[in-house]
């Protein structure tokens, strides 16, 4: 879903507040030496032009992509948000294929638990999905 639910559990007044201004999580304005972030993003977007479409399958060439494994600090400073997303694509699909492999991403994917939810649920990355 798309409704910021997790920033209005985590205001101190059920008011949304939005992603604090200057900060750019949706990663629009980044840098993109390792992935074109808004093109990560816009895979991850349903389209109504492709109803057949399956983000997974979309997703997946960045997700595997060598610039992203060979520069991971460099891609979590560009656009952290789109490194968590990529970590969780990566566990999934080793779970499915590759379950001894799932051992791997799993540290990479419990630091999503450390971030703000407010900022998560505020974000256009789908993390809850």
């Amino acid at each position: 879903t798309e409704w910021p639910i997790f920033a209005l559990l985590n205001s101190y007044d059920w008011s949304f507040p939005g992603i604090p201004p200057g900060n750019d999580y949706n990663c629009e304005l980044t840098q993109r030496n390792t992935l074109d972030w808004p093109y990560v993003l816009q895979a991850l977007q349903d389209d109504p032009m492709r109803p057949e479409a399956s983000w997974w399958l979309d997703v997946l060439r960045y997700t595997f992509d060598t610039k992203l494994a060979h520069s991971m600090y460099t891609s979590s400073q560009e656009c952290l948000y789109g490194v968590y997303v990529m970590n969780i694509v990566k566990a999934m699909w080793t779970a499915d294929t590759e379950s001894s492999a799932f051992r791997i991403y799993e540290p990479y994917v419990q630091w999503v638990h450390y971030e703000s939810l407010h900022l998560l649920g505020a974000s256009r990355w789908r993390l809850f999905e």
